[in-house]
């Protein structure tokens, strides 16, 4: 089973002074360009999952993150059985608060 996080949880990984976590955002490019968390890097849905050695390496953590969490919690479903440490961010955007 996927690793979950919440968006409070990914709010205080991003604020700390330690290495920033590496947060992919799954959504459209349209929709990345319309509003992102500061730092994400966009690689959408079907890139991600169809060509992850592309993108990813076994060695590092990512946080995915979709509007509703639905999303990235099945890419995470996909790619955790292939070696890579994903993490999907619960409820996506829709949970978020932002200050």
């Amino acid at each position: 089973m996927p690793k979950i996080i919440s968006p409070s949880q990914l709010s205080q990984l991003m604020g700390s002074s330690k290495q920033k976590p590496i947060v992919i955002d799954i959504r459209s490019p349209y929709e990345f360009s319309e509003f992102h968390i500061p730092g994400a890097v966009n690689i959408p849905y079907q890139s991600i999952v169809m060509y992850p050695e592309k993108f990813l390496t076994l060695n590092s953590t990512y946080f995915l993150i979709c509007d509703s969490g639905s999303e990235s919690y099945r890419a995470c479903m996909m790619l955790e059985p292939l070696g890579y440490r994903v993490v999907s961010v619960q409820g996506g955007y829709a949970n978020m608060r932002f200050r």
